[in-house]
């Protein structure tokens, strides 16, 4: 019919002009900041970062990210060799004393032959390529005041005789889970061979080789775990099942309660609070995060740089083999770092599916899901419930009050907890700075082996939202987990899983906005002091989803396509007349994917541009790379 032709070439006319138009809306200069303190703002800029250790980086960039000229290319980094740590003779003798009458060097063929067995999916270069262009880079603190334990045990020269770095597994479970990885049939439940305790109860007792620090850092996380769960834990150096701690080298456990003695190490370096609750947890049978059978759901694992000999690391539990109790916990003490296992210089081993976790992931701070998760494991429960807010529940030790996740605090989690630190703040519509200084300045030269903590509340009136931004922070280790200080704006409505954790300059001045009023912000530090600077304000709520062409156009293509002309697919339909076609918090199309180039979806999330008062836009553009497909306008 004659009116479809004119149809077609008016509206196509339209939808290119719009989103030309659109495309220079968001077109921003870029702003660069040169060592000098000068600024240049320019429309194309070439940098060379010199060569810094292995990496050696060279950007071209044309900031109209929407333009076919842009051109965004990346040296592949280089990856160095990694260094062979072989063991060291006083970790052989403390770690030959754990083995239960295994030698270390039957453990390490032991380990090596299961190693064999297990599959673990790799990705392929492309992939490999476009997945660690999904999120911000950032330079790493150099010479962190302390050493990561896993990093203790690696240099210990233990990775070879250790399960995943810090979990000394025995016989019966190598065999075990071998059997599991190789079989073809329905597996028996591997967390069965990691037995519960007797009474919910762990006896230990300390090997006169512990120092003072050791023990109160063990015995403080003994605490903890008991004033937020029904385990026990006994001192008793005569009982038939008991655990030795030591003063070995490196930071390592057994899997649940093995009958007998068994050991856990708090070496050297292992003296932090999170470290021992972590190897506990081992000792309690829980296993690490990153093994549970919905991993892929949430994280991808990429082998690229990961030695063959260390990839076996990565084994993924099925669901037949265990249960997954509470939802995949990013911020979990239980979870590798985004570098584990990596060889200097090379791509990250783990990135989450949600980019803005990379640096989240591989903490030390036992989370509220982490507590849950302990307390399911041992059946812990009240008798009756509390009406606990913000997702807490009645708390087994003591049930009468709750258990709140960061952020909360009083008998019922309606509260700002009292640390000592922080303030309820009022949000107005122009912007305000918090400034606040808080830590330990009495030892600049090592980590304390406790955080301290620190919850502001920004409320806002009624029917308004909140933009959080992050200025500066003095003082700011940047490192994968965070694990020395960080600030964690609690923007979601679900409080029950830890959120983005930010101590990386990278992301300073970045625009977030929050789901929730009043807005919770979390920060913590355990090195020296930190001085975090923050600015608030509160904003009307933003339609996201809307008709962006006029009402007359929409309405003449939704004509056109009831008659049978059908000038556009339903993504181009959405990001011009999305509430006329019906298409709000729909994910269009057979499969949602990025139109950009990945380059160019890599330079549209750096910029921003993903959260821009556009997200039809974004969506449009680069759907995967900016979250939409999970999470539609």
């Amino acid at each position: 019919m004659p009116r479809f032709v004119v149809y077609f070439i008016g509206f196509s006319a339209i939808f290119y002009v719009f989103l030309a138009n659109k495309t220079n809306n968001v077109n921003q200069k870029n702003k660069w900041t040169f060592e000098n303190g000068q600024e240049k703002t320019d429309d194309s800029v070439s940098v060379t970062i010199p060569v810094e250790g292995p990496f050696s980086w060279k950007w071209t960039w044309n900031s109209k990210v929407n333009s076919t000229t842009t051109t965004t290319t990346t040296s592949a980094p280089t990856t160095t060799k990694p260094p062979v740590y072989k063991l060291k003779p006083a970790a052989r003798k403390s770690l030959r004393n754990a083995l239960r009458g295994t030698t270390p060097e039957k453990r390490k063929k032991q380990l090596a032959q299961m190693g064999k067995k297990i599959k673990v999916k790799k990705i392929s270069k492309t992939e490999s390529t476009k997945l660690h262009n999904s999120y911000r880079r950032v330079k790493e603190t150099e010479d962190p005041p302390a050493l990561d334990m896993f990093e203790i045990n690696e240099r210990a020269g233990l990775n070879d005789y250790l399960f995943q770095g810090d979990m000394n597994l025995d016989d019966s479970q190598i065999t075990e889970m071998s059997s599991a990885a190789s079989s073809t049939r329905k597996k028996r439940q591997i967390r069965n061979s990691a037995k519960f305790w007797t009474d919910k109860t762990v006896i230990y007792y300390f090997d006169s080789g512990t120092t003072s620090t050791m023990q109160q850092v063990a015995t403080d996380a003994m605490q903890f775990l008991t004033d937020h769960t029904c385990v026990k834990f006994s001192l008793n150096s005569t009982a038939t099942n008991r655990v030795k701690i030591i003063n070995g080298v490196g930071c390592y456990s057994n899997v649940g309660m093995l009958g007998g003695e068994q050991t856990l190490s708090l070496g050297s370096g292992c003296e932090m609070m999170g470290t021992a609750a972590h190897e506990l947890a081992h000792t309690l049978g829980v296993f690490h995060t990153q093994m549970r059978s919905d991993r892929d759901d949430y994280v991808t694992i990429d082998l690229t740089d990961v030695p063959v000999d260390s990839q076996s690391n990565f084994y993924k539990l099925t669901a037949a083999e265990s249960t997954n109790l509470v939802d995949y916990e990013y911020g979990s003490f239980l979870h590798y770092s985004g570098k584990a296992f990596v060889s200097s210089g090379g791509v990250d081993s783990i990135v989450p599916k949600e980019p803005v976790m990379v640096y989240t992931m591989g903490g030390r701070i036992v989370s509220f899901l982490d507590l849950k998760m302990l307390n399911l494991h041992y059946s812990c429960s009240c008798p009756a419930s509390l009406p606990c807010e913000n997702g807490g529940y009645a708390n087994p030790a003591k049930c009468t009050e709750c258990i709140c996740p960061y952020g909360f605090g009083g008998t019922l989690c309606n509260q700002r907890p009292d640390y000592g630190c922080g303030s309820d703040l009022e949000a107005t519509n122009t912007w305000q700075q918090s400034n606040y200084t808080f830590g330990n300045s009495s030892n600049s030269a090592t980590a304390r082996p406790y955080f301290l903590y620190c919850v502001h509340w920004i409320k806002a009136p009624t029917g308004k939202q909140i933009q959080f931004r992050i200025d500066s922070a003095y003082n700011s280790q940047c490192t994968y987990g965070c694990v020395f200080n960080g600030v964690e704006p609690r923007l979601k409505t679900d409080m029950t899983t830890t959120q983005a954790r930010y101590c990386c300059k990278e992301f300073n001045g970045e625009v977030m906005l929050s789901d929730v009023n009043p807005l919770p912000i979390f920060s913590y530090n355990r090195y020296y002091i930190t001085t975090f600077s923050w600015s608030y304000r509160y904003v009307d709520p933003v339609n996201n989803c809307v008709d962006i062409a006029d009402i007359t156009t929409c309405l003449a293509l939704k004509t056109a396509k009831e008659e049978g002309c059908n000038l556009y697919d339903d993504a181009q339909l959405k990001v011009m007349c999305a509430v006329t076609f019906d298409l709000c918090g729909k994910t269009v199309g057979a499969s949602c994917a990025d139109r950009f180039p990945a380059s160019q979806c890599s330079t549209y999330s750096t910029n921003g541009l993903c959260t821009s008062e556009l997200p039809l836009i974004a969506e449009f553009s680069c759907a995967s790379t900016c979250g939409f497909c999970s999470a539609p306008v």
